[in-house]
């Protein structure tokens, strides 16, 4: 997945760059060019998990490199 500068869309960092960086070179706040979807089978089964395996979970759909 790829995260867009907010101030321009022109500016791109992978994941790993994008945490690693904070912010983006202009200043701008990094933002996920998509949302994932999660289907009501996914929410139930992250339902039934701990807080750790949640959370590795959720991130994992937003940090894919």
């Amino acid at each position: 997945m790829f995260y867009h500068s907010t101030r321009s869309e022109k500016i791109v960092a992978s994941s790993s760059k994008a945490v690693l960086q904070g912010l983006a070179n202009d200043g701008g706040l990094f933002m996920p060019e998509m949302l994932p979807m999660v289907s009501m089978e996914e929410i139930v089964e992250l339902s039934r998990k701990s807080y750790p395996e949640r959370a590795a979970a959720i991130l994992g759909k937003f940090l894919d490199d």
